[in-house]
């Protein structure tokens, strides 16, 4: 049940270096309205036939103004913090309805503003001929767009199929949205969603399985990509022309020799295609969820077996070997882009891959000293890396793995696996922590990775992935518990 809140209920919140560093608690800090315009509409207009009017054919769109708000305190002695502020910071005005004002992860809702900077400042009254007033201090504050707005979430589980299975890998939600009458009907983010994973090792099979209505219902694919004996672990989605969009799965590594891609083109699974990876012995295949990556469908990677990194320019017709087992000869377990230069992959004995010049050339990165199997990676920008671990740890870098930092105090941190991690923007983020057990958790940050906090999650035997496509959405899976794999759902609460 919603419940109305006040100004009593709010915080303000600074974090004066960006995301990923500490955050300063404004105590007797006030903020008057957020201000957040939209953009602008003009109007493409002709007259009517009889001159009398006009008649609209169109619209051009305008891009937003800054964001504003003011922040509103008594002078005292000490300054605030507020006017110590020099460079671009994130501001945080978060809402509860319970407990301590200056805990940061005590908030049922709230607002972010990044790139934010100070644009006028004013103070008074500062001296009286007789009154004695209060000295108050106003901090003009203009932000980029758009506003994050922070949901209080809650996370369902979703029903799968209930064939004996080993477990769900990788789901795959659509990340666009199309307006009504733009290239067709009308699609919201998550709207459509792909399940990957694999059927009990008896009778193993590519377990995949659509949604087309945001998780209500899944519906097996008409057909199995790949040989009996043969499962699925990693997949993605990338447009194809105009209106059409193309599904692509990867399969687990076949220690018989040949591995496998397949990609279909409507959401049904009606046809699939399959296309060779590597020679009749080469033993390619995905490790695990983020194994694929995709910017469009002439930018898509494949990180595996052998220490083999793929590339594909022509939507996964063809692939080109990248990377073939000259920085380790084990498993990569991750890869991501942050652009069409930027990347990384992640492997078993602390292996870290990183590349510049958009995957055409790999390097090793220094490693993070630990370890550790990287289970998952995420890079922001040309320096900002995040990694997940199987010994429960997350490291960052913010010289493109030049360095690594552990981040440490969060529940979960030190134990079992961090298995998956997907973030919406460089301050917004999830993760999927397990236990030894394993019993898996999904934790969320909103100030950049410097605070994690769990999520209720439902009941499982291990969480494998997550996939984030808004603040309020997001999808995972996990191996099978109470027989069928693990579907999960995150949304905003009713």
């Amino acid at each position: 049940m919603a419940n109305d809140l006040t100004t009593r209920n709010g915080a303000l919140w600074v974090q004066p270096d960006g995301p990923n560093t500490e955050v300063v608690y404004l105590g007797n800090h006030g903020a008057d309205e957020i201000t957040e315009a939209m953009g602008g509409l003009e109007l493409l207009r002709c007259f009517t036939r009889d001159g009398a009017g006009w008649d609209v054919t169109g619209q051009t769109i305008t891009p937003p103004d800054p964001v504003t708000v003011t922040i509103n305190t008594r002078l005292r002695s000490v300054r605030s913090y507020m006017q110590k502020l020099d460079c671009a910071f994130s501001l945080y005005l978060l809402q509860r309805d319970c407990g301590m004002a200056d805990e940061f992860n005590n908030y049922v809702r709230g607002d972010v503003l990044k790139g934010c900077r100070v644009t006028g400042k004013t103070k008074g009254p500062v001296a009286s001929i007789e009154e004695d007033a209060e000295s108050m201090l106003s901090v003009d504050v203009a932000a980029h767009p758009p506003v994050l707005e922070i949901p209080n979430l809650v996370i369902d589980r979703l029903t799968a199929d209930t064939l004996a299975v080993t477990g769900a890998y990788c789901a795959v939600p659509n990340p666009d949205r199309r307006c009504y009458g733009e290239c067709g009907d009308q699609l919201k983010r998550g709207e459509q969603v792909l399940m990957v994973g694999e059927s009990a090792p008896a009778a193993l099979l590519a377990e995949l399985e659509f949604s087309a209505d945001s998780g209500a219902t899944f519906t097996d694919t008409a057909s199995d990509p790949f040989a009996a004996g043969i499962g699925a672990k990693s997949g993605t989605r990338f447009p194809m022309g105009r209106d059409g969009w193309r599904w692509l799965v990867w399969q687990e590594v076949d220690a018989a020799g040949q591995g496998y891609i397949a990609y279909c083109d409507d959401l049904l699974g009606t046809a699939w295609t399959t296309v060779a990876i590597g020679g009749a012995a080469a033993g390619e295949g995905s490790i695990r969820g983020q194994s694929v990556f995709s910017l469009h469908g002439r930018f898509i990677f494949l990180a595996g077996a052998n220490g083999s990194i793929w590339k594909s320019t022509d939507y996964g017709l063809t692939w080109t070997q990248v990377e073939a087992g000259v920085i380790h000869a084990g498993n990569y377990n991750c890869v991501h882009f942050a652009d069409e230069n930027y990347g990384v992959a992640g492997g078993a004995a602390d292996i870290i891959a990183v590349t510049t010049d958009g995957g055409i050339t790999w390097n090793a990165a220094t490693p993070t000293g630990s370890g550790d199997d990287i289970l998952c990676c995420w890079q922001h920008d040309k320096n900002r890396i995040w990694l997940g671990t199987d010994e429960g740890s997350l490291y960052f870098s913010r010289d493109g793995g030049v360095t690594w930092t552990e981040r440490t105090g969060w529940a979960g941190s030190g134990v079992g696996d961090v298995t998956g991690m997907s973030w919406y923007d460089d301050h917004y983020g999830f993760i999927c922590s397990d236990t030894a057990a394993p019993v898996g958790t999904v934790l969320r940050t909103i100030n950049g990775g410097y605070d994690w906090e769990a999520i209720d999650t439902p009941t499982n035997a291990g969480l494998t992935h997550i996939a984030c496509v808004a603040p309020d959405l997001a999808y995972g899976t996990g191996l099978a518990q109470g027989g069928s794999s693990v579907y999960f759902k995150v949304r905003e609460s009713a």
